[in-house]
Parts: C-alpha cells; sequence; structure tokens
C-alpha cells in the first residue's frame, strides 16, 4: 500500500506512463521521497507530487470500483485488505 506504486506510473521515465505526461519537477520529488527515511516527510514529498498530478490532469479517473460486503454479527475475525483480498483464516462463528 505504498504511494509509489501510483505515482511512480507517471514519472516522465516509466514505461507505465501511457499519458506521455512529462515534469521534471515531478520526478525530483519522487526521486526526494525515495531518498527520504522518514514517514512522514516522505509522505508530504507524495502528496506534493500527487498534487502535481491532480493540477496537470493528464489523466481522469472515470471509475472507481467500490464493494460491499454484508457479515452476520456472529461471523468474527473478517479482515478485508485494501487489495480486495478476505483471508478465511482466522474466522470463526460465534454462536448467539
Amino acid at each position: 500500500p505504498d504511494p509509489s506504486t501510483f505515482t511512480d506510473k507517471y514519472r516522465s521515465t516509466s514505461e507505465n506512463n501511457d499519458s506521455g505526461w512529462v515534469r521534471p519537477d515531478y520526478d525530483a520529488l519522487l526521486d526526494e521521497a525515495a531518498r527520504q527515511s522518514d514517514q512522514t516527510t516522505r509522505l508530504r514529498l507524495f502528496e506534493r507530487a500527487e498534487d502535481m498530478l491532480l493540477d496537470d490532469a493528464p489523466i481522469v479517473p472515470l471509475y472507481v470500483l467500490t464493494n460491499q460486503f454484508l457479515v452476520r454479527g456472529n461471523v468474527k475475525g473478517i479482515n478485508l485488505s485494501p487489495r480486495n483480498v478476505t483471508l478465511l483464516k482466522g474466522v470463526e462463528v460465534v454462536r448467539e
């Protein structure tokens, strides 16, 4: 769940940058974030880079995937991950 997963896609040198967008100061922020050991500072650098991406708008996200889950109250231990993977290890049904 690292921001660089998405921000690196729009580096000017990325083969995945199918928008063709190039902004050297964006690349410089990503380079600085990659060298940063302080996680709070690193996240602030990514936020600045994301702001550049959103301001220039070389991409327009038109679809956002959402999921809804319905779980009975007596089912315990379900942990949903950000990648939409549900592991059932540790799940239990508690008799009411």
